[in-house]
């Protein structure tokens, strides 16, 4: 709230003393501030809009483009966009039609903050496939393009949080599984150095990332005891001359094997609270 203030304040003392461009660059900040706030989305889309006319007026083209991205974003969550997932409507043109701009200008820096900003949206939206073929490219944005910036954090914690995420999701791909993994532990590793450099509104991050972590090492062990008593139950089973054609567990013998665990967890819990 203090800098959502604070960025008001210079956008109305930059306006007022003809200082435009850092008063419109102010006007920017505000708006991604407010996003974190319980300000209404249609207030801060009517301020967007109206930074973004003031931006054209005085010729600030460049700026512009960053903020036409953030504004689209705003639209997005208002669910005035027709595809929630795609960054296309009043603000900006066209996914297409806004790379190809940037790239024919040499803007490789409005290109990443696309790819920034339409992360963030996939990630609302839940869609996981798409993020698995964006969140590398997205890290990469984060490792090259916007090392050193106030809200990189955020963006690590984002990434992370992310990978986390896939980690589970892809738990029958060996392969994915793996990149997603390491990707997430690198970014925890950096949330954990941001934290040590006490970097405003990192610590509980990391702390955040870092839980993560553990739940996928505790997932990683149980998997792989539920590998070894299968592997116990087949061996058994062949001594005793039956044969199987599986090393899992069916549906029922999953049942009784969580039941019995279940039962001896009460049994063990009971006999702690009422031993002499």
């Amino acid at each position: 709230t203090i800098a959502l203030e604070g960025f008001k304040e210079s956008y109305i003392v930059g306006m007022g003393c003809g200082e435009v461009t850092f008063a419109l660059v102010s006007g920017y900040h505000f708006v991604y501030a407010a996003m974190f706030t319980e300000i209404n989305l249609e207030r801060i889309d009517d301020d967007a809009r109206v930074f973004a006319n003031q931006m054209v007026d005085f010729g600030m083209y460049r700026t512009k483009d960053l903020h036409r991205i953030l504004w689209q974003v705003i639209q997005n969550l208002r669910g005035l966009a027709v595809d929630p997932c795609r960054l296309s409507g009043e603000a900006l043109a066209g996914e297409t039609t806004f790379l190809a701009g940037t790239k024919a200008s040499g803007d490789g820096f409005g290109a990443d903050m696309f790819l920034f900003f339409h992360f963030q949206i996939l990630v609302y939206f839940h869609k996981t496939t798409e993020l698995q073929e964006k969140i590398f490219a997205y890290y990469s944005v984060l490792k090259n393009a916007l090392r050193g910036h106030f809200f990189a954090q955020f963006g690590w914690f984002l990434a992370g949080l992310t990978a986390y995420r896939l980690c589970h999701c892809t738990r029958n791909n060996t392969i994915k599984r793996r990149k997603f993994r390491r990707l997430a532990l690198s970014c925890t590793k950096m949330l954990v150095k941001f934290a040590a450099e006490s970097v405003v509104n990192s610590k509980l991050c990391a702390l955040c990332l870092q839980a993560e972590q553990i739940m996928l090492q505790h997932h990683h062990h149980h998997q792989r005891r539920q590998r070894q008593y299968n592997e116990k139950k087949d061996w058994t089973k062949a001594s005793r001359g039956t044969t199987t054609t599986t090393t899992t567990l069916d549906k029922k013998e999953k049942e009784q094997f969580n039941s019995f665990r279940w039962m001896w967890r009460v049994l063990n819990t009971w006999c702690c609270n009422n031993s002499i």
